[in-house]
C-alpha cells in the first residue's frame, strides 16, 4: 500500500505537488488539445468541490486529489464524460427520475456484491443523510433482507437482479409503476454505472499500488451511526449539490 496517499483518511489522496513527483503524474496541461484542456479543467474543478463536500474535510485542509481522479485524468476526455454521467445520475431527484433515498440504496447495495469492495464511510454518510436507517445498511452487510421494509426490499431486489443479470419484465414493470418508465430505465443504468464506478476506483487505485479498505471496516462505520457516535454527518443530497455546481465545457 502506498502510504503517501494517506489511505487512512476518509478522503485519501495526494496534493498536486505530491502528484507531480509520483509514479502517475497528471498530464502536462500545455501538451493537451484545447478540448482536452477544457475537460481537464472541468474535472479538476469538480474534484476540488468533491473534496470540500464532506464534513471530514475543512476549508483549511489542502486539496488532495483522490487516486481515482488521478488515474482518470490521464485521459481528460474520458474523465470529463465520466464526471458528466456522475452528475447526471446524482441529479436524478431534481430531474424527477427517482429520489435521493432511492439513489443511495444503489450505492449501499452494489459494493457488497463485488469482491473486495467496501461501501465506504462517505457513501454510508450519504445514505444515512438521505434517510436510510443504519440498521438497514447493516442488514445489507449481513445479507438479511427480511429486516427491510417492503418498499426498500423491492429496490434491493431490483438492484441485485440488474447486477446479477437476472432482471426481467415483471421486475421492470414494478419499478416503472413506482417511478415511471424514464425513472426505471435510468435506475437500471445507474446501478450499472455504480458497478463500473466501484470497479473503476479499484482499478485506478491498484494501478498506483493501493488497496481499498477491507470491506469489514463497513461494520464499524455503520455501528457508529447506530450508536450515535459517528463523526461524519453529511447534508441531504451532497451529490445533487455537486451536480448543480458543475459547469461542463461545451460539446
Amino acid at each position: 500500500m502506498t502510504q503517501s496517499h494517506h489511505t487512512d483518511r476518509l478522503v485519501p489522496g495526494l496534493t498536486l505537488a505530491e502528484i507531480a513527483k509520483s509514479e502517475l503524474p497528471l498530464p502536462d496541461r500545455e501538451s493537451l488539445t484545447k478540448e482536452e484542456q477544457e475537460a481537464f479543467d472541468y474535472v479538476l474543478e469538480r474534484s476540488k468541490r468533491w473534496f470540500k463536500s464532506t464534513s471530514s474535510t475543512s476549508e483549511e485542509d489542502e486539496y488532495r486529489m483522490s487516486p481515482f481522479y488521478q488515474g482518470l485524468l490521464q485521459s481528460p476526455l474520458v474523465a470529463g464524460l465520466w464526471v458528466r454521467l456522475t452528475d447526471a445520475f446524482g441529479s436524478a431527484e431534481a430531474r424527477g427520475s427517482f429520489s435521493v433515498r432511492e439513489r443511495e440504496w444503489i450505492r449501499v447495495v452494489v459494493p457488497p456484491m463485488l469482491a473486495n469492495v467496501p461501501i465506504h464511510g462517505l457513501q454510508i454518510a450519504d445514505a444515512v443523510a438521505a434517510g436510510i436507517a443504519p440498521q438497514d445498511i447493516k442488514a445489507i452487510l449481513d445479507n438479511d433482507l427480511t429486516k427491510l421494509a417492503p418498499g426498500d426490499r423491492q429496490l434491493v431486489d431490483y438492484i441485485r437482479a440488474v447486477v446479477n443479470g437476472e432482471s426481467n419484465q415483471e421486475l421492470f414493470k414494478a419499478m416503472a409503476a413506482r417511478m415511471g418508465t424514464k425513472g426505471a430505465c435510468e435506475y437500471a443504468m445507474s446501478v450499472l454505472f455504480i458497478v463500473a464506478m466501484r470497479r473503476g476506483v479499484q482499478a485506478m487505485w491498484a494501478a498506483q499500488g493501493i488497496r481499498l479498505r477491507d470491506p469489514s471496516t463497513d461494520y464499524a462505520t455503520v455501528q457508529s451511526y447506530i450508536d450515535g457516535t459517528a463523526t461524519v454527518q453529511h447534508r441531504y443530497d451532497r451529490l445533487g449539490d455537486l451536480a448543480k455546481g458543475s459547469k461542463p465545457p461545451p460539446t
